[in-house]
Parts: C-alpha cells; structure tokens; sequence
C-alpha cells in the first residue's frame, strides 16, 4: 500500500495540472486498408475505405512539457471491396474517443501515441446491445504534428486495431489506416489586471 502512496506523490510532483486547458480541433482525412479478410470462408479483396474524421480535444494535465489529452469526434468511412466476384460500398458513421499523450521533440515537431476507441456497431442497429463483448473497438495510433504557426499543425497518423474480433467487422472500417490532417489549437485569454 505504501508503494501506491509513493507512486501518486511522485505523479503529483512532476505534474503540472492545468487549470484552463488549451483546447482544440481536428480534421483529418485518408485512406484506410485489410490485408486479408475472410467472411463465410469466402476470401474479401481490395478491401479498403476513405476515412474523414472531424472533432475537438481538451488537454487534461500536463507533466513538464509532455500532456495527454482527451478528445470526441465523428468519424465517416466510405469502404468498399469485391466478395465472391461481387463489388460492395459502404458508408458509416462512428464515434471516436481519442486519447493521446503527446510529447514536443523542437520547437515545431511532435510526436503522439495513444488509442481511439469507437463504438463498432450502429447506434441504431436494432441488435445493439451494451454487453456485447465487440461493442467497442480499440485502435492504437502513432503520430506526428508539424506546427505552422502559433495555432495551426499539419498532422500525421498510422492507425491499426488491437482487438482480435471477427473479419466481418472490418468490411466496413478496415484495420489499418493512414490519415494526414489539420488542426487549430485554442489559447485561454488571460486577463490583465490594470
């Protein structure tokens, strides 16, 4: 128990809790792949989708100058592959959760790793269930953000799942992805006092 103790004082120490976090958005957009998929043992190729994410992070504590950060955001695939000789195009929508600790190595780059988690299945599908044990989806993402100005970073990221599910699940939201992107951060304002 005394080892728990330590542990937590010592991330007290070298953690620098933000009181007004700097907050932002993102869009990012690109492409996303299976290396191989089987449904119903009948082999899936060129299974691949274009992804389009849009959505906001807030800052939660930073530890001297590397932060992690908690965000929402709304994610479109448009997927499509051939299956037994036939095409098939799909579209979904899918909310994300990143969550990614971010460290500056100059001035103008950073790198990040984290995770997204994501609901994989429709809200709306009448079969949706909270218990379902492939409810969520888990991918882990590496990236990159080059700082063009005070506010503005171009961003890099390689996605892939970690979750062992079935290939199904992967029809419409391949495993793989790879995603260049845009986003704007938000200072808070201090006030000057005269």
């Amino acid at each position: 128990m005394k080892t728990i103790y330590l542990l937590l004082l010592l991330f007290l120490i070298t953690s620098e809790v933000e009181a007004q976090p700097r907050r932002s958005i993102f869009l990012n957009t690109g492409y996303s792949f299976n290396n191989s998929l089987q449904v119903n043992n009948e082999k899936v190729e060129n299974s691949r989708g274009y992804v389009i994410t849009f959505g906001g992070a807030l800052k939660v504590f930073s530890i001297k100058k590397n932060y992690l950060s908690l965000g929402i955001a709304g994610k479109t695939i448009f997927s499509s592959g051939s299956r037994n000789g036939q095409n098939f195009n799909a579209s979904t929508i899918r909310f994300v959760f990143p969550l990614r600790m971010t460290f500056p190595l100059t001035e103008g780059w950073v790198v990040s790793i984290g995770f997204n988690f994501q609901n994989n299945l429709d809200f709306l599908d009448p079969d949706f269930r909270l218990g379902y044990r492939y409810l969520w989806r888990v991918d882990y993402s590496a990236g990159m953000k080059y700082l063009l100005t005070n506010q503005w970073s171009l961003t890099a990221s390689a996605d892939f799942n970690l979750r062992d599910m079935p290939d199904v699940f992967f029809l419409n939201d391949p495993k793989y992805a790879i995603l260049i992107g845009i986003e704007k951060r938000f200072y808070n304002r201090r006030k000057t006092k005269k």
